[in-house]
């Protein structure tokens, strides 16, 4: 989701024009809705979020299709 109607047609001309779909987010995300829903979590090849995401959004990504990556604290690129 997002929290603005005016980025609703800019995330949703990326996600049309988008060859790989990555949903980056941190784990105070998991629970929250806002107003403009561009995409659904089975539109997404892989979904990179922190350790501390709740086992049930974990169990859930995982069974719609797309990879879950869980960065730690101790971690780098």
């Amino acid at each position: 989701t997002c929290g603005y109607v005016e980025d609703y047609p800019l995330k949703q001309a990326t996600m049309e024009s988008s060859v790989e779909r990555i949903l980056l987010l941190d784990s105070s995300k998991f629970g929250k809705v806002s107003i403009c829903n561009f995409a659904q979590m089975q539109d997404f090849s892989c979904v990179i979020s922190d350790e501390k995401i709740p086992e049930d959004y974990a169990q859930d990504i995982r069974a719609h299709g797309p990879e879950l990556l869980l960065v730690g604290e101790g971690d780098s690129a």
